[in-house]
């Protein structure tokens, strides 16, 4: 196998879109560099949120997370955050990193989630059509282009990149299946009409499309790096 540990830089930015594998990959991130290695921004009412982004967040103190993490030897600064809230301070040059994944079952996942936790009281169509979750995935990413990302993985194929993710680094994370939604009463694809779900890929059709150009991005470094093609 080869290793394309090329990258100038130990620090990796990745944008946690939800029910995508995100907090799987995080954890197993943890477990590799050590919870010194991770840094998060969940938002200020959080508990999750590190202390470093909080004062980051303060007028004038901007740079502080980017001082942060030029110190570190290796370090995941992850959080349900758009790419445009840091790039300005942190720069295309870091290893920017996400997972991608078809959006109907992305949003079918969160859909369920919000259902059991936070007592969500909509309908899936008004909810996966809304404007916070049309396209969200693009919404999240937007600023970089796919290929400027320095690792794009696709949730459907998890075990796959999180192979290529080591293959690129020289890391050994472990492969984790955390966070998944529990599929008792769950709410799925066969009960949605026919005519709801061409309006959800209508409405959101840069997503689809963003879900296509990352299972491309994988199956080619899948065979860049001689990892086979699981890919369909």
């Amino acid at each position: 196998m080869i290793v394309m540990n090329d990258q100038t830089t130990n620090t990796f930015i990745f944008v946690h879109i939800p029910k995508t594998a995100g907090t799987s990959f995080r954890e197993a991130a943890r477990d590799y560099f050590g919870n010194s290695g991770i840094i998060e921004d969940y938002g200020p009412a959080s508990s999750n949120t590190s202390e470093i982004v909080r004062k980051a967040s303060s007028p004038g103190n901007s740079i502080l997370l980017r001082d942060q993490l030029a110190t570190e030897e290796k370090v995941l600064f992850t959080g349900y955050f758009h790419v445009r809230a840091y790039l300005p301070t942190l720069g295309k040059n870091l290893n920017w990193c996400v997972f991608i994944r078809n959006p109907l079952t992305r949003m079918l996942s969160e859909y369920q989630h919000l259902l059991q936790y936070e007592r969500l009281n909509q309908p899936f169509e008004e909810f996966c059509c809304s404007p916070q979750q049309t396209n969200r995935q693009s919404q999240l990413i937007q600023g970089l282009k796919l290929e400027e990302f320095f690792f794009v993985g696709v949730t459907e194929y998890y075990s796959s990149s999180m192979q290529v993710f080591n293959c690129l680094t020289g890391f050994d994370l472990p492969t984790l299946k955390i966070n998944t939604t529990n599929t008792k009463e769950q709410v799925n694809s066969s009960q949605i009409s026919t005519e709801v779900i061409k309006k959800i890929k209508a409405e959101n059709s840069i997503d689809f499309n963003l879900h296509g150009l990352a299972k491309e991005r994988l199956r080619a470094d899948m065979e860049r790096l001689h990892l086979g093609n699981e890919l369909s």
